[in-house]
């Protein structure tokens, strides 16, 4: 007889208990999943976030204390220019370099851009005087959505200026 009773009772594919752990797994599953992502896209950010740092404390190291590669880049043609420079010996700013990358900065922007290795990035180079007078801009006026700024102290006909670059993306 028991075995009567056995044979009669039905299995249920889908129980409560069974819909209720899936709920709670799939739940879990997409808790997971959101904070694993939001830690990649912090990771890159990061990630970026340090390039553009770098890449700007590089390109503003090599235009106060390099003359640029060639020597003699304000002479040449822009696809010859393999590095800009605008010291005459490190820290002492050259007028003349300094008038020439102004010149080639409103002409041909992403060249420039390429060049100091901030091929991703805008820039904006400003030179002050200590009193924050403006003696020289160049690059883009637009902002973005994180940047970096660097400043070094350099001399410009004899007087002391901050030379700074900011980047951003």
């Amino acid at each position: 007889m028991e075995w009567l009773l056995l044979k009669k009772s039905k299995g249920q594919v889908f129980s409560a208990d069974t819909l209720l752990g899936l709920l709670v797994f799939l739940f879990a599953l997409s808790i997971v999943f959101f904070y694993t992502s939001q830690l990649f896209e912090r990771q890159s950010s990061f990630f970026e976030e340090l390039e553009l740092k770098t890449q700007t404390f590089n390109a503003l190291s090599s235009l106060v204390e390099t003359k640029g590669f060639p020597s003699n880049w304000e002479f040449q043609n822009i696809p010859e220019i393999k590095a800009f420079g605008i010291a005459s010996s490190p820290g002492i700013v050259d007028s003349a370099k300094l008038e020439s990358f102004l010149q080639i900065s409103q002409s041909d922007y992403d060249s420039v851009r390429k060049t100091l290795g901030l091929s991703k990035f805008n820039y904006r180079l400003s030179i002050n005087d200590l009193n924050g007078e403006s003696v020289a801009i160049a690059g883009s006026d637009a902002k973005g959505i994180f940047s970096f700024k660097a400043s070094r102290l350099a001399l410009l006909n004899n007087e002391a200026v901050l030379v700074s670059l900011e980047a951003f993306k």
